[in-house]
């Protein structure tokens, strides 16, 4: 998919305004590290901006943690443990 492509796939499929979209790094997948920020609005999550992963070839959100093969995986690292997304342009 291209990057328009996958712009308009994750806003109609999420409802949230995509602020960027990066190629990323990863083998022979294509992924895309998208950052999206929800809609304004009365309550928690107005205005929050995250960045997302998903799958090149069909613009479905790839699952960074959770369950996993039958077994938990770990909970994410905490803020200040984590790393950026490689990007194509190493960024």
């Amino acid at each position: 998919m291209s990057v328009d492509e996958i712009r308009n796939k994750v806003t109609a499929d999420y409802g949230v305004t995509v602020l960027k979209v990066t190629p990323m790094e990863s083998g022979t997948e294509a992924k895309f590290a998208v950052t999206v920020m929800n809609p304004g609005g009365n309550w928690n999550g107005a205005y929050q901006v995250n960045t997302i992963v998903v799958d090149g070839e069909t613009g479905e959100l790839v699952i960074q943690y959770g369950n996993k093969g039958g077994r938990q995986q770990e909970s994410a690292p905490a803020a200040s443990h984590r790393t950026h997304p490689r990007t194509a342009q190493g960024q």
